[in-house]
């Protein structure tokens, strides 16, 4: 393809995997590459199947009920699960 630029730090790890994995850096980086766009396309699919999920009529849990359960966890007054009640324009 051609070249790109990094940084220092990534250069210095590029080379530290390089050598814990024993393969060319370029194979590292190669490797790396591939495994990001995996991850960046799987959360870009899973992303656009939610919207059409909402778009579709799916039901949401309100950010106020989200955030008191999440502030109840680990306490003596842990709350239930959230249940989702509302709808995409509520």
């Amino acid at each position: 393809m051609g070249t790109i630029a990094i940084s220092d730090n990534a250069a210095y790890q590029l080379q530290e995997l390089s050598e814990l994995t024993h393969e060319a850096p370029e194979e590292a980086l190669a490797h790396a590459i591939e495994e990001r766009l995996d991850v960046q396309r799987w959360q870009v699919h899973q992303v656009q199947e939610a919207v059409e999920r909402a778009d579709n009529g799916g039901k949401f849990i309100s950010n106020d009920a989200m955030g008191a359960w999440v502030r109840s966890l680990g306490t003596d007054n842990e709350l239930p699960s959230p249940k989702a009640t509302l709808n995409r324009n509520d």
